[in-house]
């Protein structure tokens, strides 16, 4: 029963859990590809990163109930990419590199 419950269709658009994770996990890919050898870690834990993935969650769980507005989870989304991308080009300005790099 848990199982169906969690890949029951939410809204028009069709967004399963699997839909949801596919569309997280495109923005994590292009975020690891594009930190190349910088260290994430020292971006993961600023705030506006850690709001950023309540944002995703929150619309991500409200999708799931059938409550969610696929426009605010695009626009999640984006924001986490862009917060993501914003702390990159910190810390390609602070010089900041793994001992790879």
């Amino acid at each position: 029963m848990g199982e169906a419950l969690l890949e029951q269709m939410v809204s028009e658009e069709s967004y399963t859990l699997s839909r949801l994770c596919e569309e997280v996990s495109g923005v994590i890919n292009r975020v690891r590809v594009a930190f190349d050898l910088n260290p994430m870690w020292d971006a993961a834990d600023r705030a506006e990163i850690r709001a950023a993935e309540h944002a995703v969650d929150l619309e991500a769980r409200r999708l799931q109930r059938g409550e969610g507005d696929p426009a605010a989870w695009r626009q999640a989304l984006d924001t986490y990419e862009a917060v993501w991308m914003s702390a990159l080009e910190e810390l390609q300005r602070s010089g900041q590199r793994t001992p790879c790099g």
